[in-house]
């Protein structure tokens, strides 16, 4: 669970990051949950820097929307909503396959649940009513 802060040589890492064995740790605990409730797949919630959870896997902070697609044996892919925010997720959530959220982050995750045949979805952090409404439409959601 070291937290390796960057150095200042030409190869230093811009962002502090948790060691790579922490991180597994972390999404092996995940998944474990997952599996005691009977989840296929796990959603990960966050807007205006809530929701901890996307950034305890990811290392993103939240900034307007995120949400995180976990499927056990799949990279995960994260969805921000900003498209300028790209770049800046994807040096940072490097585990992550990291797409713009579109128009809609929550129509967007629930595509991928579909593409993804999920059934079982276990959702973490901030759901409201409208994204709640747009992810059930793609499979049964899981508190």
């Amino acid at each position: 669970m070291l937290l390796r802060m960057p150095d200042h040589g030409p190869h230093a890492e811009p962002y502090p990051r948790f060691s790579a064995s922490e991180m597994d740790r972390r999404r092996r605990a995940l998944h474990e949950i997952m599996a005691a409730h009977g989840a296929t797949h796990a959603v990960l919630c966050g807007a205006n820097r809530n929701g901890s959870g996307v950034q305890w896997l990811t290392g993103w902070p939240v900034t307007r929307e995120a949400m995180v697609l976990v499927e056990p044996g799949e990279r995960d892919v994260l969805l921000v909503q900003f498209y300028n925010h790209v770049p800046a997720a994807t040096r940072i959530a490097m585990s992550a396959e990291v797409r713009w959220g579109g128009p809609s982050t929550s129509e967007t995750m629930a595509s991928l649940l579909r593409a993804r045949s999920a059934r079982r979805v276990a959702t973490l952090g901030p759901v409201g009513v409208g994204w709640h409404e747009e992810l059930s439409s793609a499979a049964e959601l899981v508190a």
